[in-house]
């Protein structure tokens, strides 16, 4: 008897699958994913050395593949990156620089798809500006918070959000 899902023809089921499902059900999935990230790395289980950072791909790939099935997996990425225990600039500037790559992606793949207009095209402009801005904003103050302060932050903002995901599914 073979294992179900073998092979390319397997792969396409198993996509096939997870693209059919609400897409409430893979906002969940991703609430989940992020409380279980926060939950292993305050019990201390999930600890990147120097060694271990081999880990990263396989935590990229899956925040770029639930990102292309939810619309966006930004909490699941910043719960990767906080595990890494990176100063606070250096982690924003990580986590930016993943969602830049992520984002400049899905824009070549879905702006064909989508034939997106003008307006969209100024509407992203102005909302990318309001980030840039905010992003700005925000560097001067994470530069004032010890590192310790800045981590106990972004965990209390990320159980936050997994626990919306997973109530509200959205």
């Amino acid at each position: 008897m073979g294992l179900p899902f073998r092979g390319a023809a397997g792969l396409r089921a198993r996509c096939a699958l997870l693209c059919s499902g609400s897409k409430i059900a893979g906002v969940r999935i991703i609430g989940g994913a992020i409380l279980v990230l926060v939950a292993l790395r305050v019990f201390g289980w999930l600890r990147f050395s120097s060694r271990g950072r081999w880990l990263l791909p396989t935590g990229g790939a899956a925040v770029g593949f639930l990102s292309g099935l939810a619309g966006s997996a930004g909490p699941l990425g910043a719960a990767v990156f906080l595990s890494l225990e990176l100063p606070p600039v250096a982690y924003i500037a990580s986590e930016a620089f993943t969602a830049l790559a992520i984002h400049a992606t899905k824009t070549v793949i879905y702006q064909r798809r989508l034939g997106l207009d003008r307006e969209a095209w100024l509407l992203a402009s102005a909302i990318g500006a309001a980030l840039v801005l905010g992003t700005w904003i925000s560097k001067r103050t994470i530069q004032r918070l010890p590192p310790r302060q800045f981590q106990r932050f972004v965990t209390a903002l990320l159980v936050i959000i997994a626990l919306y995901m997973l109530m509200i599914g959205r």
